[in-house]
C-alpha cells in the first residue's frame, strides 16, 4: 500500500507563507492589480502556468519566479504542519504504510519543510517539478504514475491525498483512489 500526499494545504498550512511570497512578488515587480486570492485559487499547478492563467505580465515572469522562490526558501523553515499531521504520519509509518510526497513546490523548499517539521523520515520518495523536469505535471498523471512505477505499486494499491482539483484529476487519470 502506498499513500501519496500533496504538501501545501494537505500536510502543511502554507497559505501565510505563500501570501508573503506573493507580496514580495508584487513589491519587486510593481504588479499590484492581481490579488493574492487570484494566485492562491490556482495553487497546485506549476508557478508559470498560474501566472499565465491570472494574466501576470509575461515580461516579468522570470523576475516573479526568482522573487517568489527565494522568498519561499527563506520562509520554508517556518511553514507549520496542520494539527495532527505529524502523529498521523508517524502512525502510518509505524503500521508499515509506504508514503511519498507529490507536490508542485520546489524540491529545496519541500525538503526544508520535511526536515524542519520532522516528517522527512516517513517518506520513501519526494517528487517535485524541478527534480523531474521531463515529466508533465498535475493534473497530468505522469508524476503519480512515475512514483508508483519507482516504488513498485499499482493503482489499486495506491491512494493520493490532496486538496485541489488538480490533485483529484491527477489521481483519477492515474486510476488511483483519492
Amino acid at each position: 500500500m502506498l499513500v501519496v500526499f500533496d504538501l501545501d494545504g494537505t500536510l502543511v498550512d502554507s497559505a501565510k507563507t505563500m501570501e508573503k511570497c506573493w507580496a514580495a512578488v508584487q513589491d519587486r515587480t510593481d504588479v499590484h492589480e492581481i490579488p493574492f486570492e487570484s494566485y492562491f485559487s490556482n495553487i497546485g499547478v506549476p508557478f508559470e502556468k498560474i501566472l499565465a492563467k491570472i494574466g501576470f505580465p509575461l515580461e516579468l515572469v522570470s523576475k516573479a519566479r526568482e522573487v517568489y522562490f527565494s522568498t519561499a526558501s527563506r520562509e520554508a523553515s517556518s511553514t507549520p504542519l496542520f494539527p495532527g499531521v505529524y502523529d498521523m504520519l508517524k502512525n502510518l509509518h509505524e503500521e508499515g504504510i509506504r508514503m511519498a510526497i507529490l507536490t508542485s513546490k520546489t524540491r529545496g523548499a519541500t525538503e526544508t519543510i520535511a526536515r524542519t517539521t520532522g516528517i522527512a523520515p516517513f517518506f520513501e520518495r519526494i517528487l517535485c517539478p524541478d527534480s523531474s523536469p521531463h515529466l508533465a505535471w498535475k493534473p497530468n498523471p505522469a508524476p503519480l504514475l512515475d512514483l508508483m512505477l519507482d516504488l513498485g505499486e499499482e493503482p489499486q494499491t495506491t491512494v493520493y491525498v490532496g486538496d485541489m482539483s488538480v490533485d483529484h484529476d491527477c489521481a483519477h487519470r492515474a486510476g488511483v483512489f483519492y
